[in-house]
């Protein structure tokens, strides 16, 4: 019995084993609309009642994949973009992008390599089979710095 401001009221006492089953129904079942832990938990704290609550609330929603897959991060916004200062000699600042997968040469080969020097805005393309950070590294050595 749950006593709130001079008011007795039943609740039921929630067995272990029907936890999930219970969750399930509140948290994950169609109609229930996958509500985060604080909306799940006031609709189930005045019918039932079991030892940390809220932990094992908690703890099912964060592993409810659709929640996980779906729901918006709140995670913390990303600073506002800073601008490059454009570079006052060759080799000072380089950009690199991949074009790909395109159809595959007799060599193997399927992306090309795009790098590109900011101050002369000299380009060199190269060829290669895949955009791995060891054949990104390869081809920039071998193409552009030798």
């Amino acid at each position: 019995m749950r006593v709130n401001c001079n008011t007795k009221k039943k609740i039921i006492y929630l067995p272990s084993f029907m936890i999930n089953d219970l969750l399930q129904v509140y948290h994950s079942d169609p109609l229930s609309g996958h509500f985060g832990v604080q909306q799940t938990y006031l609709k189930i704290k005045n019918i039932f009642w079991w030892p940390d609550m809220k932990q094992s609330i908690t703890q099912y929603i964060q592993s409810c994949l659709p929640c996980q897959q779906y729901n918006i991060t709140r995670t913390k916004k990303p600073g506002r973009l800073q601008p490059i200062l454009p570079p006052e000699g060759p080799f000072q600042l380089i950009g690199m992008d991949y074009c790909g997968p395109l159809k595959q040469t007799p060599s193997g080969n399927q992306y090309v390599l795009c790098i590109t020097d900011y101050f002369t805005r000299w380009i060199v393309t190269v060829a290669v089979p895949d955009c791995s950070a060891q054949t990104t590294a390869e081809a920039f050595f071998k193409e552009y710095i030798c």
